[in-house]
């Protein structure tokens, strides 16, 4: 058995080259106390980078930054979809959700920002197993369907392999873009694990209703597993580490 971890750690994008303030040594406590094996995030910077694998020692980082060339935004918002392990990494990779998916710092069609895919290959408990982390456009599903047709040819890419698919899809589990997506990925053999609550804070949930149903976002991050394998527990914790929750999961 081992336990996987999603969260969006929140980068503060006015904040120039943002380091997370006490917030990685929060979240390298909780890796620890929760003996968390693989910890998928978004929105982690250089330097908040830098600052929680200083308090992990035993952990390997995986995962290439979404900008290959320096912008005018550069310090604000550069920023990687990391996978953690302290397992074997037997291979790594980080793709582009855009049209030639080996070619960082694209962008998709109507992308405020170049989105990325980070896939990384572990080996644990014996078994070979596929990690694949993401972050989908932040503003319209227009994007955010060009950015999962993407997606779903990196995911063909390692069809063959056991598949755990995590990130924040900035998409609610009733989006009708979302609900078509995950049925397409029952066809793969991968199944979303549900949550059954909100792993976003959103300041304006109150007005999910309506209209606004899905423009207000409360469920962003999921957890997709292949069928093969056994999902023994999976939680949503409350700590305040980001505006956004941990998702926990316990997979035999």
């Amino acid at each position: 058995m081992f336990t996987l971890a999603n969260i969006n750690v929140k980068n503060k994008v006015l904040t120039s080259k943002y380091d997370g303030g006490e917030m990685p040594k929060i979240l390298s406590h909780i890796i620890k106390e929760r003996q968390i094996d693989i910890i998928c995030a978004e929105e982690v910077t250089p330097n908040y980078v830098e600052k929680l694998m200083s308090y992990l020692p035993n952990y390997q980082l995986t995962g290439k930054y979404r900008l290959t060339k320096k912008e005018i935004f550069e310090n604000h918002s550069n920023e990687s979809n990391p996978i953690i392990t302290n397992q074997k990494v037997i291979e790594t990779n980080t793709y582009s959700l855009s049209k030639n998916i080996w070619m960082l710092g694209k962008r998709s069609f109507l992308s405020l920002l170049p989105r990325i895919a980070t896939v990384t290959t572990i080996e644990i408990n014996n078994s070979i197993i596929t990690i694949i982390n993401t972050h989908l456009d932040h503003l319209t599903d227009i994007a955010r369907k060009k950015q999962l047709e993407y997606l779903k040819q990196i995911i063909e890419k390692y069809r063959k392999n056991q598949i755990i698919l995590t990130g924040d899809f900035n998409l609610n589990e009733d989006n009708p873009l979302f609900i078509k997506f995950a049925k397409e990925m029952e066809k793969q053999n991968l199944k979303l694990i549900k949550t059954n609550t909100s792993t976003f804070n959103n300041p304006f949930a109150s007005l999910q209703k309506g209209p606004l149903k899905n423009f207000i976002i409360t469920s962003p991050n999921h957890i997709f597993a292949s069928r093969s394998l056994k999902i023994i527990e999976t939680k949503v914790l409350e700590d305040q580490i980001s505006d956004h929750k941990m998702i926990l999961t316990k997979i035999k």
